[in-house]
């Protein structure tokens, strides 16, 4: 149980990374792509301010931007960031050119206008067409589209965020050892409480075994010398009780030490069940009971036969302490390919269904149950079924209690 609830908190810090990185995945490359398409912008709305200088008056505005190293070297540098740029001028006629002063010649004068023309289109100021990015402004009568090619730049997006990624699954990568740890940490206080309530059970059930053996003895002896009593009854009931719980203590206690060092291997499940089932023959006619048992032979499954057999032992046990006298009680084993099924029913009151889980708890006990039963049988049993990566499921039908469970058959 510690394993599991431990593995859960580890799979959750992963969660949370993953959801940590997809955030700042998304957040990064948003961030780098807007910067992009700014720097794209800002390139173009800097074509769009020398193509207005020079419209407004061809001197001595453009002698002066001409003779500006620093504007045509912020523009040099600032092509080298994109593929190529180019600026195409509408006239108040409807006709288009292309200003060559600030555009770039890698496409012929008739591209570059029909690029333009389905920019225009698009009926946008400002956006992307196929790989171009494009503003859309109004000069001195007359209108401006300016576009970039920005392939360059998509394959560095993608350069980019594939490099983000793959630092995100090493990180990913990294953070499965810090995470196990954490979760170990945390589980640490709840695995220390559980091994001092083993030990508590444990150590109470050998505490208790000693006065209330005693007590057995010195009751038997007074029977001897003719005590007689009606509270002498009442003690040895209560006496017998005590007996039953300290066993199912210390037998609950040995499995949770015993299951640390449990050793699994083939073993031959008919022959457990049919050994175990015969031991309860006595007692099924002394308390007149009907029992059969209905075993398939030679069926073979990896577990520990011991553990299997107190197992069925604790079910068959149940199964008669709430089955009336006339009734019936049965075992069934069978295998059907690759699965194995065993089942213990019996005859009697159906176990209401908001209980049928609550039963393999421990100390748990069904309202008008007899005292004499603690609650540690089917716990016992249920743990065992988990040992054997199986689970006991109860079905009630047709006035029947039936405890099921199925496991791998390596016949």
């Amino acid at each position: 149980m510690i394993a599991k609830f431990k593995r859960k908190i580890a799979f959750l810090l992963l969660f949370l990374y993953c959801i940590a990185a997809v955030l700042i995945l998304f957040i990064l490359n948003y961030s780098y792509v807007q910067n992009n398409r700014q720097s794209v912008s800002g390139i173009l709305n800097m074509k769009f301010q020398m193509a207005s200088m020079q419209t407004e008056s061809m001197q001595p505005k453009v002698d002066k931007i001409s003779e500006s190293p620093r504007k045509r070297e912020d523009v040099h540098l600032s092509d080298s960031y994109i593929d190529k740029s180019y600026l195409v001028i509408k006239e108040e006629d409807e006709t288009f050119h292309v200003d060559y002063s600030v555009s770039d010649r890698a496409a012929s004068e008739e591209q570059t206008i029909e690029i333009a023309e389905n920019i225009l289109k698009t009926k946008e100021t400002t956006g992307n067409y196929q790989n171009y990015q494009f503003e859309i402004t109004v000069g001195n009568k007359e209108l401006l589209i300016g576009f970039a090619d920005i392939t360059s730049v998509k394959r560095k997006e993608q350069r980019y965020a594939w490099i983000t990624v793959l630092i995100a699954l090493a990180g990913c990568g990294i953070w499965i050892y810090p995470a196990w740890k954490i979760a170990g940490r945390m589980v640490a206080p709840l695995e220390e409480a559980i091994r001092l309530q083993e030990e508590f059970v444990m150590f109470a059930g050998h505490e208790l075994k000693t006065p209330v053996t005693v007590m057995k003895a010195s009751l038997d002896m007074m029977r001897k010398e003719g005590v007689r009593s009606k509270y002498l009854d009442y003690v040895e009931e209560e006496n017998e009780k005590m007996k039953k719980l300290v066993i199912e203590l210390l037998d609950y206690s040995k499995l949770e030490y015993r299951k640390r060092d449990m050793q699994t291997e083939k073993i031959n499940l008919s022959e457990c069940i049919e050994s175990t089932a015969l031991e309860f023959e006595a007692m099924a006619f002394e308390k007149g009971i009907e029992f059969s048992a209905d075993i398939e032979e030679n069926i073979y499954i990896m577990g520990n036969a011991d553990h299997l057999q107190r197992m069925t032992e604790t079910l068959i046990e149940n199964g008669m302490g709430h089955t009336e006298k006339g009734n019936e009680v049965q075992v069934h084993l069978k295998k059907d390919g690759k699965k194995v099924y065993l089942w213990i029913q019996n005859q009697g009151e159906e176990i209401p269904e908001k209980d049928r889980e609550k039963i393999f708890e421990k100390f748990y006990r069904l309202p008008g149950a007899d005292d004499c039963h603690y609650g540690l049988g089917l716990a016992i049993a249920q743990t065992i079924a988990d040992w054997h990566h199986t689970k006991i499921r109860v079905v009630c039908e047709n006035g029947w209690n039936r405890f099921q469970m199925e496991f791998l058959n390596i016949g």
